[in-house]
């Protein structure tokens, strides 16, 4: 939400990289709880599940007890681990490797880390989400699970309190050291610190973890909602002073550099107004144009997922994923024939998404008990109602309503850029106007199979005609698959597989009960044209019955 025009303008480094930068929505729903287990999904390249996982430093000390001391009674190569010289260690990495084994998705946590190490690549992690002010002392330090190799351990870095500076104003009571983290990835970066081997040198990955946005929304209820707004420029102010600074040095340097800025999760107001996808952007000086990013997990330009990234870290120094990962490298996406910006189709694109998701149980849920009622409303017209009277013919334009109700909510998907309010009110009377048009012309059975026959044929026609151009109404659709979700991005979803088989059988059967009534009309009344007409007259006028 941060990016909208209104507010990026104000933040010279962020307008940068929303504008010559690439732009990805990512979905960071994953099947376990915790933010840890985004961290660790960004670092398996699959589902995985971190919790219970932080990062210490190594000479750090907690109630009495050393890092390497835990790290020594845990692991069966501790002793390995507390001989070498890394400097952030993960104490539950034991643990979090045997519960991932024994998971659905067989995640090996670490596995970009050790993938990177093994090739050469130095790796480093800088900052916390340490809330130390409010008279408790909560550590919270994710990020070392993103890049820890098959020990649990980082090279380089600092995820303690002295990345922190205190300051009474700011959230918790301090703040992130900014100036600190440019001078230690400058360092790192420059290889003023000494490599791990001698020759082995191919890269460096640096993360830098910014807990200023998470301490600020931590305490959100206490503020007031101008002293909050007032600290939410702050924060923003500063990060995007960070982003200056890293963008300038990577220019100056004249060598390569790529950098990525990901969020492991929204924040609350995202989360009211259901923007429930977290930005990615990825610069480099040698971008000059702002294009969408895609990845073949989800193939939709604009949309990523959270198992895409270590794949695509993995690309930016020309290594291939490697087996157990499930997640597809982020690619740029086609720019198609839009005019609007990158940034602009991203937000519109979201918006909808959000439009859709917040309809959904709303519509659905509204949908099924529409259903019962109409069939419960059918049996009692069916049993007490006259054959033809004015109950019988609302029930059968309600009846057909229900038949069309799939189709509308698939056209809808076109129109995902309307407001809330007009899409709810079209899914609600489009079915109904169409359902009463529908029974207004279906007064005899030959009629009524008729109309069966089209409902199904162009209900079933509609999902087929989308899913061959792109699937564009199916992905808006409320009754298509949801990327918010994520079980699934592109092709028919099941539920649209359920009605484009219903409506097939539907159709087909219609056809085949007109095909025998005229088999019947003929045999009786002899062959040819001019018998069958005058049948299928008299066949419609004593469907009427008596006068009612």
């Amino acid at each position: 939400m941060e990016l909208q025009p209104e507010g990026v303008d104000r933040l010279p480094a962020l307008q940068k990289l929303a504008t010559t930068g690439r732009l990805a929505a990512m979905n960071v729903r994953v099947p376990y709880k915790g933010l840890e287990s985004v961290y660790a999904t960004w670092g398996a390249g699959t589902p995985a599940d971190g919790k219970g996982g932080e990062g210490w430093n190594r000479a750090e000390r907690r109630d009495g007890q050393s890092v390497l001391a835990l790290i020594r009674r845990f692991a069966a190569d501790g002793a390995e681990a507390v001989a070498s010289s890394v400097s952030v260690l993960v104490p539950a990495y034991p643990s979090l490797k045997r519960d991932n084994a024994e998971g659905n998705y067989l995640a090996r946590p670490g596995l970009l880390g050790e993938t990177l190490k093994r090739h050469g690549i130095r790796l480093g992690v800088w900052g916390n989400l340490d809330e130390p002010g409010g008279g408790t002392d909560r550590y919270k330090r994710p990020a070392p699970l993103m890049i820890m190799d098959g020990q649990g351990t980082v090279a380089a870095g600092d995820v303690g309190r002295g990345t922190l500076i205190a300051d009474a104003n700011m959230p918790s009571a301090v703040r992130t050291d900014t100036e600190r983290l440019v001078e230690e990835w400058r360092a790192f970066v420059t290889g003023r610190k000494p490599p791990l081997a001698e020759g082995t040198d191919r890269g460096t990955l640096a993360v830098l973890e910014l807990g200023d946005w998470y301490r600020l929304y931590a305490e959100k209820a206490w503020y007031e909602p101008a002293r909050f707004a007032e600290r939410k420029r702050a924060v923003l102010e500063q990060t995007d002073r960070l982003l200056s600074k890293l963008t300038g040095e990577m220019e100056a340097s004249g060598r390569r550099h790529v950098l990525w800025m990901v969020s492991p999760k929204v924040h609350s107001e995202a989360w009211k107004e259901k923007w429930l996808l977290t930005p990615v952007i990825r610069w480099s000086s040698a971008i000059t144009e702002g294009t969408l990013m895609s990845s073949a997990t989800t193939r939709r330009p604009g949309l990523v997922a959270a198992v895409d990234v270590a794949p695509s870290l993995l690309g930016e120094f020309g290594l291939a994923r490697p087996e157990g990962t499930i997640g597809l490298p982020i690619v740029s996406a086609e720019s198609g024939r839009d005019s609007r910006s990158p940034l602009a189709v991203l937000l519109s694109d979201m918006r909808q998404m959000a439009n859709v998701y917040a309809l959904r149980p709303t519509l659905l849920y509204g949908l099924a008990g529409y259903e019962v009622a109409v069939m419960l409303l059918g049996l009692i017209a069916l049993r007490w109602a006259k054959p033809m009277g004015r109950l019988r013919r609302w029930v059968r334009g309600l009846l057909f309503s229900v038949l069309l109700a799939p189709g509308v909510l698939l056209a809808l998907g076109w129109t995902a850029h309307m407001a809330k309010p007009l899409l709810a009110g079209l899914a609600l009377a489009a079915p109904l106007a169409l359902g009463m048009l529908a029974a207004a012309g279906s007064r005899g059975i030959p009629q009524l199979m008729y109309t069966l026959g089209w409902i199904g044929a162009a209900t079933g026609a509609l999902i087929l005609l989308d899913g061959c151009t792109g699937a564009e109404a199916m992905k808006r659709s409320v009754l298509g698959y949801d990327p918010i979700v994520g079980a699934r991005y592109y092709g028919i979803g099941n539920e649209f597989m359920g009605v484009l088989l219903g409506a097939s059988l539907l159709g087909l059967s219609a056809w085949l009960q007109v095909r025998q009534m005229r088999t019947r009309v003929s045999k009786g009344c002899g062959a040819g044209e001019e018998a069958l007409q005058p049948a299928m007259a008299a066949m419609q006028e004593a469907s009427a019955g008596p006068p009612g």
